[in-house]
């Protein structure tokens, strides 16, 4: 019911609140007062959350069967019998 995201989203709500109190604007119960309500408020809008998607999702779709893995495409032609391929015929020759 009550996770650590739900006090992080009730901390930096009622942040404003903290920083009145830290300068003495606010009194620190009235502040603890609205940290605890917008923990309650954020508590109750997850547990909703939480009701509500699988209704909002829908059905999970069926699991496609894994392709065949498709061969790459050769980028050269095979060499011939007897023919030597070393991968330097794809350089221009030096000049002599």
């Amino acid at each position: 019911m009550f996770d650590l995201r739900v006090f992080l989203v009730a901390a930096i709500v009622a942040s404003p609140a903290v920083f009145r109190a830290a300068d003495g604007t606010l009194p620190m119960d009235e502040a603890l007062t609205r940290l605890l309500l917008v923990m309650v408020g954020a508590t109750a809008v997850s547990m909703l959350v939480r009701a509500v998607w699988p209704i909002l999702a829908g059905p999970m779709p069926e699991p496609m069967p894994a392709a065949e893995p498709e061969t790459a495409p050769l980028l050269f032609a095979e060499p011939e019998d007897g023919e030597l391929v070393d991968g330097l015929d794809l350089f221009s020759p030096r000049p002599e």
